[in-house]
């Protein structure tokens, strides 16, 4: 047992070392630093490193507003012996990322990260927990810096909006958006969600729609503005106002589309939505 502990440690600090030079390297803090949109999936577990080449943790989850925009990525932090340690909410433009290395690096010291509010679940729906998060990291509150209005957006309809706070609600958690089905107003089930898209600046533009197929084999994917979706009136899936034969003849996704920007637009337009960048 003493030589297996001895081989762990070992181990940690080698990678620990390897990943300090590639963290010295990183994009400025200002931007995210992305050259082009990216999968939920290829950011889940990503390392988050601080400019002083320290591991802070991996992205474990990503918590994301009405209009698409990610406020706080879920950090899992290392514990004791390996094991994950209690996750922290970190404002999302905290991070810029290293594409050279794949890492994220948030400009924090591994002590002040470990002084910071606690994340839970319960912390969701509170709009005071949300706000310290942000001043704790030195940052002006995305949520109180002026919201769209009169738009038909999918978070309209949760019910876990809280009551009285003007420009605040529950966000999703990309975790608990995967899987889930998605509907039309013909209660036919579409599919399921299986992935989602951020922007280059680290907004949800899309959802990847898995639909066909057999048991998951022959599956089709199809990409949806996240701006076309309602929240179902049961809390467990999400609605989209299209026929099953329109769905199909969508344009076609596949990963090389990601950076077309001619092919988003077109994705748009399909599901009768304008393209928020388009928008002044």
């Amino acid at each position: 047992m003493k030589k297996i502990l001895i081989f762990l440690s070992l181990f940690a600090l080698c990678l620990f070392g390897i990943m300090s030079s590639s963290a010295r390297t990183a994009a400025p803090m200002a931007t995210l630093g992305w050259d082009r949109p990216h999968e939920f999936s290829e950011i889940s577990l990503t390392f988050v490193m601080n400019p002083q080449g320290q591991y802070l943790g991996r992205i474990n989850d990503l918590l994301f507003g009405s209009e698409g925009q990610v406020l706080f990525a879920v950090i899992s932090r290392p514990g004791i012996m390996g094991m994950p340690g209690n996750p922290l909410a970190v404002p999302f433009n905290t991070l810029s990322y290293n594409g050279k290395d794949k890492v994220f690096v948030a400009d924090i010291s591994w002590e002040r990260l470990q002084s910071a509010p606690v994340f839970a679940k319960k912390d969701l729906t509170d709009q005071k927990w949300a706000e310290d998060t942000y001043r704790y990291f030195g940052q002006q509150p995305a949520w109180t810096v002026g919201e769209a209005e009169g738009k038909n957006t999918a978070m309209e309809n949760r019910k876990e909006a809280v009551p009285g706070m003007s420009g605040w609600q529950r966000p999703y958690e990309a975790s608990e958006i995967l899987g889930t089905h998605l509907m039309n107003r013909q209660g036919e089930d579409l599919g399921r969600i299986d992935n989602l898209v951020l922007d280059t600046n680290g907004r949800v533009s899309f959802v990847i729609l898995a639909h066909g197929g057999f048991l998951r084999i022959g599956e089709n994917l199809t990409a949806i503005p996240f701006s076309a979706l309602s929240y179902g009136d049961t809390g467990k899936h999400f609605v989209l106002d299209v026929t099953r034969e329109r769905l199909e003849s969508a344009p076609v996704f596949s990963r090389k589309t990601l950076g077309d920007l001619q092919w988003a637009e077109e994705v748009y337009r399909y599901f009768g939505q304008q393209p928020y960048w388009t928008e002044k």
